[in-house]
């Protein structure tokens, strides 16, 4: 941030002068230079500085925890005994108030000896209906293991038959082969070798048929094996629903249990332990005690007995305008200050953007009934801020640093598109002459306009009130230098 310049003046006959401090957030203060000149047209000066710029939106609301709770307890007796009071830090599940549970604990004894003697009654007839579980999972298991066994039967006569079938394929596919091959060898022999070939082709066609015949004789004892197996199978199955259906009849039995049981006195035991557990109240979440509605010896009247918040991380809820609320998004920076620390800023951060319209509480923008809302997180240092204190809070939008900048009233904008400054440059006779300067503005801030190029140079005095100036224009103004 550029260091601020007093500016020395001297006063014209029959001139006004005095120094005027103007500032923006973030900017660099100038000083303003101001005087009437012989024509009677006021003439403001302020100098072109190096600055920081932030141009953003302004918000108020007020510092916060990041989790407020009201703790309650349904307990209808007494405080016997309070252990915290406002200001004071709790941790979560810390003790802070203890509510006369004598009564209700006496109710409890006398209820829990009934269910106890109910339960043992109980746990005697189900360890019975459990062990005639056992007994039928056991004899299913029993049943099953022989069905298995004729079922594993079956499978291996069908196998070894299987494999005595497939081998008597092989040979009666190894005798076909051999008669057809003897057939077409007699086809074309000669009278010679005709008759030994026509023996061995009848002993192929024997031996052909007896494979055939026995191979034929293998499938059916095959298929025999498989009816044998899908017997053995259908048993197995009608064994297993018999079974299953004896240890399901017990297990029914023993669901049915809870059904039969009275539970009343149990649901009623368990409402006095939740009552009585309730006369012993704890902190709900790590905060302080910020608010406390509630003394010994006394029951409370309102259904808060006290206020927790959590200040691990402090919050500032602000309303937004309608036509802000485009221009704000979670992860934007924020400045924070409040009245108690004066000009201290504390680094924030946007955490939350609500867009939808809600009834406003307090606030200065809702002129219309309501407003759009934003949850500014303050980050870093925290020392001084408290719950409760107002803040106002700059939303950055966008900023720069160590740019070029001026006033940005001092910037006019011709009718051919051009903007332009003026300058007070100062003359050799004393005078000043405004000079006009060609300027491309960037940033804008509250106050200020960033120069990105022109004709202007830092400690260049532009002229505020360039409407009452014109290019060239020359006026008595005695002008003294800079003082560091």
């Amino acid at each position: 941030m550029a260091k601020a310049k007093k500016l020395a003046v001297g006063i014209a006959a029959g001139g006004v002068a005095a120094l005027i401090i103007v500032g923006a957030a973030g900017c660099a203060v100038s000083k303003i230079f101001s005087s009437v000149n012989d024509k009677g047209m006021g003439v403001e000066v302020s100098p072109a500085e190096m600055t920081d710029l932030i141009r953003g939106i302004n918000v108020s609301g007020t510092i916060n925890g990041v989790n407020t709770v009201k703790v309650t307890s349904s307990a209808a007796s007494k405080i016997e005994s309070l252990l915290v009071s406002p200001g004071d830090y709790v941790k979560k599940g810390d003790v802070l108030c203890i509510f006369d549970s004598s009564s209700l604990q006496d109710e409890y004894d006398a209820l829990k000896q009934e269910v106890d003697n109910a339960e043992e009654m109980s746990k005697k007839t189900h360890t019975i209906n459990v062990r005639n579980l056992n007994e039928a999972k056991t004899d299913r298991e029993t049943s099953l293991a022989q069905a298995q066994r004729a079922i594993d039967e079956a499978i291996a006569a069908r196998d070894k038959a299987s494999s005595r079938y497939n081998a008597m394929v092989e040979k009666y596919n190894a005798a076909a082969a051999r008669k057809d091959e003897l057939y077409n060898q007699l086809q074309y022999a000669d009278e010679e070798s005709a008759e030994s070939l026509g023996e061995l082709y009848q002993e192929a066609v024997s031996e052909f048929q007896s494979a055939e015949s026995e191979m034929t004789s293998l499938a059916d004892q095959l298929d025999s094996c498989e009816i044998a197996i899908q017997s053995a199978k259908d048993a197995y199955d009608s064994a297993k629903r018999s079974a299953d259906s004896a240890v399901q009849n017990m297990q029914d039995v023993i669901d049915a249990e809870k059904f039969n049981a009275d539970n009343t006195s149990q649901k009623q035991l368990n409402k006095l332990a939740e009552q009585i557990e309730e006369c012993t109240v704890k902190a709900p979440i790590d905060g302080m005690v910020t608010s406390l509605n509630a003394a010994e010896g006394s029951i409370p009247s309102s259904e808060a007995i006290m206020t927790i918040v959590d200040d691990s991380s402090l919050v500032i809820t602000a309303d937004i305008r309608e036509s802000d609320i485009l221009r704000i998004n979670d992860g934007m920076k924020a400045v924070v200050k409040t009245s108690a620390t004066g000009d201290e800023e504390f680094d924030g951060e946007v955490t939350k953007v609500v867009k939808i319209f809600q009834e406003s509480s307090d606030d200065s923008y809702s002129q219309t009934g309501g407003s759009y809302t934003a949850e500014i997180t303050v980050d870093g240092s925290r020392e001084n801020l408290f719950i409760g204190m107002k803040a106002s809070v700059q939303i950055i939008l966008e900023e720069k640093e160590n740019v070029l900048a001026v006033p940005y009233d001092s910037i006019v904008e011709k009718e051919d598109g051009k903007k332009i400054v003026y300058i007070s440059r100062p003359q050799d006779d004393g005078t000043f002459v405004a000079e006009e300067a060609v300027v491309e503005a960037g940033m804008e801030s509250d106050y200020l306009s960033e120069i990105v190029s022109s004709e202007v140079s830092e400690g260049d005095n532009i002229i505020l009130n360039p409407n009452s100036v014109s290019d060239g224009l020359q006026y008595n103004f005695e002008f003294g230098g800079f003082d560091e």
